[in-house]
């Protein structure tokens, strides 16, 4: 076991021991977020436009109600530095320490207003969090990129990332505490997957949301969510740099696909790594020319084409093109790799306790004039800068099928239930062609 990750069921169980002890400092961070779409130098607060009192109801009573509920976590606050003034972030620091004054907040570690560009997976790409993509995109790209560095580089055994209303629904109108959040059903799914999300309901049945997203520090997943961050940035590159109508397809379209990695890409990953045949593609995919070939997936390797080129919202599908463009042509995802695009009815990894309301629609209509920012380093092209990943997670599978047989995500984790966790394989370089061992 190394880079601070968690895999062996006894480290969970011992993690949450500690959870259970108060006099641990922070062993878990609750994290909230307000990013504006666009820089308004008027602003006299964070939030957007906002009065004194809306920034507290808003905005800073959350953060507030959250380290009420849990004395010893660490409560973050995070914004975007490029679109707000200095003087905003002093006004609302300045605010936020009054109330937490005026309410009794006097425990360390103290609420912490924190910059999303001090985080080096942003700052290393300032061609994606920009204002020429949609804000659904950038936030919801940025909820997992704040779990990550949260169990990475703060440390924290576990992280969680809430909309601000989360809670609101609750009859107390307060927030979970850490029993709720470390509860049986909680620990159960963290157990088998590393981490959850929140489910909502309508008219039209029920389904995954990311209003709530937990995670443990277990390196499996923590290199999944790598992998579903590093494919929603091919995706935002290969889109803003499109020359075609295509253009428009593709960014209108990118919010919902970051929302789909997270809420079934980032499952269906860790469950089909878990199978014996692996993650199956179509040599067609890299262009090799074989034809109807099937290989093992390696994103180190293969790159994250596989994992699809740009997304459809309204078939909930992601699509493949056999280059870095839409002139080559292309296929549906599913008919060229052995991963679902669409969520089981009755997926597993999500609570149906936490209250929420129902989520917005992700589709943008974007137009050419919403490119307002030139590529940052003066050239034509917009770049991105991946996740550094290891090899430690790339296994080597012997019983490949000849043809992909993709299934609902249900089918995929039936495999898990009995599975035990064991320790991940070393997660440096020197460790390239060894089998790691299976077990979620």
């Amino acid at each position: 076991m190394d880079s601070g990750h968690y895999d062996d069921r006894r480290v969970v169980n011992w993690m949450w021991e500690m959870l259970s002890n108060q006099e641990n400092a922070a062993p878990y961070s609750i994290n909230l977020m307000w990013i504006n779409a666009k820089r308004d130098p008027s602003s006299t607060y964070l939030y957007k436009n906002a009065s004194k009192e809306e920034t507290i109801n808003l905005l800073l009573m959350p953060a507030i109600k959250w380290k009420k509920a849990n004395p010893d976590a660490a409560v973050n606050l995070w914004y975007d530095g490029q679109f707000v003034t200095d003087d905003a972030i002093k006004n609302t620091e300045n605010l936020l320490n009054e109330l937490a004054q005026q309410e009794g907040i006097n425990t360390t570690p103290k609420i912490r207003l924190r910059n999303i560009r001090d985080i080096p997976i942003v700052k290393q790409n300032p061609d994606v969090f920009s204002a020429n993509y949609p804000i659904y995109f950038r936030v919801d790209l940025l909820k997992l990129i704040i779990c990550v560095h949260a169990v990475e580089s703060d440390p924290h055994l576990s992280a969680i990332i809430s909309d601000l209303e989360v809670g609101d629904l609750r009859k107390d109108n307060g927030r979970m505490s850490k029993d709720e959040l470390f509860n049986e059903v909680a620990m159960d799914i963290l157990n088998k997957f590393g981490v959850l999300v929140n489910q909502c309901k309508n008219l039209m049945g029920k389904y995954p949301e990311n209003q709530f997203i937990q995670v443990l520090n277990k390196a499996e997943t923590i290199d999944a969510i790598k992998h579903m961050i590093n494919a929603c940035l091919y995706r935002a590159i290969i889109a803003l740099n499109l020359k075609t109508e295509t253009q428009l397809y593709a960014m209108s379209n990118l919010a919902a696909s970051a929302y789909h990695a997270t809420v079934a890409d980032l499952f269906a990953y860790l469950a089909k790594s878990k199978q014996p045949s692996g993650i199956q593609i179509n040599t067609k995919i890299i262009g090799e020319d074989k034809a109807d070939q099937w290989i093992q997936y390696n994103p180190l390797q293969h790159g994250y084409r596989p994992l699809g080129s740009v997304y459809s919202k309204r078939d909930r599908l992601f699509f493949i093109w056999y280059g870095d463009d839409d002139q080559k042509g292309g296929e549906a995802r599913f008919r060229l790799t052995n991963l679902p695009d669409k969520w089981p009815d009755d997926f597993d990894y999500t609570r149906n306790d936490i209250d929420t309301r129902n989520g917005n629609d992700h589709y943008y209509e974007f137009e050419a004039k919403d490119i307002v920012q030139k590529p940052s380093d003066g050239s034509d092209k917009f770049k991105c800068v991946f996740y550094p990943m290891s090899k430690s997670l790339v296994q080597e599978k012997t019983d490949a099928p000849t043809a992909p047989q993709t299934t609902l995500l249900s089918d995929l984790f039936s495999s898990l239930n009995s599975t035990t966790v064991e320790k991940a394989n070393d997660h440096t370089s020197s460790n390239a062609g060894k089998k790691p061992k299976s077990g979620l």
